[in-house]
């Protein structure tokens, strides 16, 4: 699998969070609850690296997302 934006493609991106004072950012996931999570309150100032993986559907359901 891979990301894509624009005439773009990767297998992976980092992403960096900001803080309480500055980039107050949020990830929107479906299906989860609470749905939005507060990243700048979870990993304050950090980079985050994104990718995804190819697994069954079943095996999804029964852990949840990985953070």
């Amino acid at each position: 699998f891979r990301f894509r934006g624009g005439r773009n493609s990767w297998d992976r991106f980092y992403y960096r969070v900001g803080d309480e004072r500055l980039g107050r950012n949020t990830l929107i996931l479906p299906l989860e609850i609470p749905a939005i999570l507060e990243l700048f309150s979870l990993f304050p100032s950090r980079r985050l690296e994104i990718s995804v993986r190819a697994e069954p559907l079943g095996g999804v359901h029964s852990r949840r997302w990985e953070l």
